[in-house]
């Protein structure tokens, strides 16, 4: 073995410390999907905060015909302007969500190992784990998958949040306790989940989130729209001719 081509952004399916010691090259595909990620993260927000697919599936099995007014709500709208996130991690994508969030003039408080003050404004401070926990509305994650951040979001974690605040992960699975989280949102400790990753992919049968109240999941499809799957393989193609001809690019080990 000499070089791993990782067909992705995150490499913690490769143990580089091995690689490492074995002299073996390993190159990733970063920022390919950083706006299709950011995208799915306010799909998510915008299916937990209206309902989308259940007013449509109401809609179209007759409750609007037979509606006594002009509309109907199954469930209270809630608008995103004024709302707190909390973005843990704030690489490419984290800072591109901030953005996003921005846009939506909502207040945007980001936890991340390296500060960069460069980006703090009237909206947007930097802030320790805890006190991100309690003040935000909606906690996006956007950190790698690490031994540090293994099981971040835990039961002590989900207890600091407010019981009207929502999780969304288009990270890695692995960041949460899936067990804590599906307690959690059973419980009413906190309004809901937006994922688009679990811990173990394909998800297992066994995966508590699986019958959790308020959680809304996709089949880790966040990556795959096809203007991202197309600069995936064109970058995927670089990374190889680069290495053949002795000019590694993207290298992580």
């Amino acid at each position: 073995m000499k070089y791993i081509a990782v067909m992705a952004t995150g490499y913690n399916v490769v143990d580089t410390l091995y690689a490492k010691k074995k002299n073996i090259l390993v190159t990733n595909i970063p920022s390919y999907s950083t706006m299709s990620v950011v995208q799915m993260v306010f799909a998510l927000i915008f299916e937990m905060f209206n309902k989308v697919d259940d007013h449509n599936n109401s809609v179209k099995a007759g409750k609007w015909q037979n509606s006594e007014d002009f509309s109907y709500c199954n469930s209270t709208q809630i608008e995103m302007a004024g709302k707190t996130i909390g973005i843990i991690g704030f690489g490419d994508i984290g800072i591109a969500v901030s953005m996003v969030a921005k846009a939506f003039k909502m207040n945007v408080v980001v936890y991340t190992r390296t500060a960069k003050p460069e980006y703090e404004c009237e909206n947007l401070r930097f802030a320790e784990l805890n006190e991100l926990i309690e003040v935000s509305d909606i906690v996006s994650l956007h950190c790698p998958l690490t031994d540090d951040t293994r099981g971040l979001i835990n039961a002590q974690i989900l207890d600091k949040m407010k019981p009207t605040g929502y999780l969304v992960n288009t990270s890695r699975g692995g960041l949460i306790n899936e067990n804590d989280l599906a307690s959690a949102l059973d419980k009413g400790d906190i309004a809901g989940a937006g994922l688009d990753v679990v811990s173990i992919e394909p998800i297992l049968p066994s995966n508590p989130l699986l019958k959790a109240s308020n959680c809304v999941m996709t089949p880790h499809i966040a990556w795959a729209t096809f203007e991202a799957r197309t600069r995936l393989m064109n970058v995927l193609g670089e990374n190889i001719a680069g290495y053949i001809k002795g000019e590694p690019q993207n290298v992580v080990v």
